[in-house]
């Protein structure tokens, strides 16, 4: 059976975000029937908006306690997003973050996916090493899901919209 629900989890800092979007690219490549989510907080959603609908068919946006603060609006909404989450029935997910992420773990194995990639005890991947680039850890966690070796680019992509006289990202 082939991959046809794929979420990429990215739920970290901005400046890790910018750096996972070469791997993103490549999911798409390589999957490119497939539907693709990317899961982002509510604060970098803003940031990878544009990458919709070249890159990711969706993104997957919750608030983190920590922002919201906690109360029952809140709670409520974590679990409506948990079961949303689960209820995709995603074949494939990749934690694209350089590391060990607690929270990023919780969520993958939260979906029910069968295959999760990423660094660390139980996960399906390669070995971390310290010291690397993010760019570098979010690619090969995306190139080991694609059955790909190659490095990664030298070049962030990101597409840039324009508005009157100004420029956005």
């Amino acid at each position: 059976a082939g991959i046809a629900r794929v979420l990429l989890v990215r739920n970290d800092n901005i400046g890790d975000l910018v750096c996972s979007i070469p791997a993103i690219q490549l999911v798409r490549r390589e999957f490119p029937a497939a539907r693709l989510d990317l899961l982002v907080n509510s604060y970098n959603a803003p940031v990878v908006a544009p990458l919709v609908p070249q890159w990711v068919d969706r993104l997957v946006v919750y608030r983190k306690t920590k922002h919201a603060g906690w109360s029952l609006r809140q709670g409520g909404h974590l679990a409506a997003f948990y079961f949303r989450l689960r209820s995709v029935r995603y074949d494939l997910v990749i934690l694209l973050g350089g590391g060990f992420a607690r929270q990023a773990r919780a969520l993958a194995r939260w979906t029910g996916a069968p295959r999760v990639i990423g660094y660390g005890v139980g996960m399906e991947g390669p070995p971390f090493e310290e010291g690397r680039h993010e760019v570098e850890y979010s690619w090969e966690l995306a190139a080991w899901a694609c059955g790909r070796k190659e490095p990664p680019p030298t070049e962030i992509q990101y597409p840039i919209r324009t508005a009157g006289t100004r420029v956005g990202i």
